[in-house]
């Protein structure tokens, strides 16, 4: 059986990201750089033979996902509903500095310690770590042998690249992820190689 290849973006910068606010599952939209982030996300998967698209829910992806595809329309993209950002509860919505500031540093915890972020009213980082890779392996089992991409978002995507160093839940580490970037994965025979992690299109 041929190799699964999957790409996992996260979604271009949203007026959220611009801000410094914490978005958790808000509805949430692109600035004109996240959509040139998105559409440059099209040029760089134009000759790349996809056969399958999967999304999260969530606005900012979905409208990622439409310039992943731009050169594939023959290709409709299935939205996930476990493919959504961490449920920030109560810090959705605020600036990181009110965030600090009400909650006793919570994103020095999240920057610093990740596998011990709680924010309240909301996910755990090992509750997203959970849904997150199940997520991702089934649908690497429902993809075998194709090349597919999945639109999701910074943190969720955070937790799958822990897992595939072997690190489990409360250990988890974060790489460089900027908005709009790629990350590629050979899965074959029960293994998952990072060919890349955080690639740039070229005209960025």
């Amino acid at each position: 059986m041929a190799n699964t290849t999957l790409y996992l973006v996260r979604h271009g910068e949203t007026f959220e990201n611009k801000n410094h606010i914490f978005q958790g599952i808000l509805g949430t939209k692109l600035t004109p750089k996240g959509i040139q982030q998105a559409n440059a996300l099209g040029n760089f998967f134009k000759t790349i033979p996809l056969q399958a698209a999967f999304t999260s829910p969530l606005s900012r992806a979905r409208d990622t996902m439409s310039g992943v595809l731009k050169h594939h329309s023959n290709i409709v993209p299935i939205l996930r509903e476990n493919l959504h950002e961490i449920e920030g509860g109560d810090i959705q919505g605020l600036p990181f500095s009110v965030c600090n500031e009400r909650y006793d540093n919570i994103l020095d915890t999240f920057r610093d310690n990740p596998s011990a972020f709680a924010p309240p009213g909301g996910e755990s980082m090992p509750e997203v770590y959970a849904r997150f890779t199940k997520e991702i392996s089934s649908l690497i089992q429902m993809n075998a042998g194709k090349t597919f991409v999945v639109v999701s978002h910074g943190t969720a995507i955070q937790t799958w690249l822990s897992y595939t160093k072997g690190l489990p839940a409360d250990q988890i580490q974060f790489d460089f992820l900027p908005n709009g970037s790629v990350c590629c994965f050979d899965c074959a025979n029960d293994k998952i190689t990072p060919k890349y992690i955080g690639r740039l299109p070229d005209d960025h």
